[in-house]
Parts: C-alpha cells; structure tokens; sequence
C-alpha cells in the first residue's frame, strides 16, 4: 500500500506541475482575464 500510494502521489504531483505550467502559459498569452474564465 505504502508503495502505491508513494507512486501515486508522484504521479499526482506531476500532473499538477504540468497544470500550473499550462495556466501559466494561458494568463502570459491571454491577459488578465484567462483565470476568472478558467476557475468558472
């Protein structure tokens, strides 16, 4: 179990990564206004 969720939680942590870099990219290409669009 410990294992499991050790590789999981990496997992986890990389897609979010991965998220972050993309809203990061949308608000430098689009403005201001692309993350009140994005948590709607």
């Amino acid at each position: 179990m410990n294992q499991l969720t050790t590789v999981m939680l990496k997992e986890a942590e990389i897609f979010w990564k991965a998220m972050i870099v993309q809203l990061r990219m949308k608000v430098a290409h689009g403005g201001i206004l692309t993350p009140r669009r994005i948590r709607m």
